[in-house]
């Protein structure tokens, strides 16, 4: 399923450009608590960019989420990144946050370049113990996390002995460019979420819509986000046993959907 629109005027920065979505996850419940810890994801981007901001989620944290520091880069290969790259996210321009349980959060906009179909790094420093984590189980990618400390500025893994293949407390990455004028969101289940797409690939449905609407001739690039959930259920919570148990597509459609920037209801 896709939920297209035209330009939210909402969503623009302070010179009037719109938001779009460059990535996203949709988020549940249950994920593994996490302390004094640096967790690095991998982020694939569908649309480029000249400005880039983080959202941050702990939607279903029972406790405040202390947020140490962040850094975004390019990735290089595996974990590694373009150390000339790397740059330190700020939120109301300070370097940490908190954000409160049920409460998300928006870093401050910064210059960076993106293009599409690139992977970038985001590391994400966690130095209180987080409680069961807000995240998004089925990544089909690689994270990875550290040993104790921060290690946002590592430029490889020496420091980082254990992966998984889930998304933490990361929901989204908004870009600003001015030929994106909207967002396009898959929406749906365990075929949007891309089960069954080799890991580590960028092979998932919605990767290869926005690969060939990057390849027509002429006018705007939408952003093309994935808010697939595998075992999403339309009208009922799916339960424990599923791979991501969470809430129903109708109870989280306006979040992960139409609040997407540059979308629309």
């Amino acid at each position: 399923m896709l939920a297209a629109s035209a330009t939210a005027t909402a969503a623009a920065d302070a010179a009037g450009q719109p938001w779009v979505g460059g990535w996203e996850a949709g988020m549940t419940a249950g994920g593994p608590s996490l302390s004094d810890q640096t967790v690095r994801m991998v982020v694939h981007t569908n649309v480029a960019g000249r400005k880039v901001r983080l959202r941050l989620s702990n939607a279903y944290g029972s406790a405040p989420l202390v947020i140490g520091a962040v850094n975004v880069a390019v990735r290089t290969s595996g974990g590694s990144l373009a150390d000339r790259t790397r740059h330190k996210v700020t939120f109301h321009g300070a370097t940490g946050a908190v954000i409160p349980a049920g409460g998300e959060l928006s870093s401050d906009a910064f210059d960076f370049t993106t293009a599409a179909d690139e992977d970038l790094l985001v590391s994400v420093y966690l130095p209180k113990t987080t409680g069961p984590a807000t995240f998004h189980s089925v990544a089909r990618d690689t994270s990875y996390i550290s040993r104790t400390g921060d290690h946002t500025a590592d430029t490889g893994t020496a420091n980082y002995p254990s992966t998984t293949s889930s998304w933490y407390f990361l929901d989204g990455l908004d870009v600003l460019n001015p030929r994106a004028r909207s967002s396009l969101v898959a929406f749906g289940d365990s075929i949007t979420d891309g089960w069954g797409s080799s890991p580590g690939t960028n092979t998932r449905w919605p990767d290869d819509l926005a690969r060939r609407l990057a390849a027509q001739p002429g006018g705007s690039r939408p952003g093309v986000v994935n808010a697939g959930i595998s075992g999403n259920r339309v009208l009922t919570d799916a339960p424990a046993a599923e791979p991501e148990p969470g809430v129903s597509g109708l109870d989280r459609f306006t979040h992960d959907a139409w609040a997407n920037p540059g979308s629309v209801a």
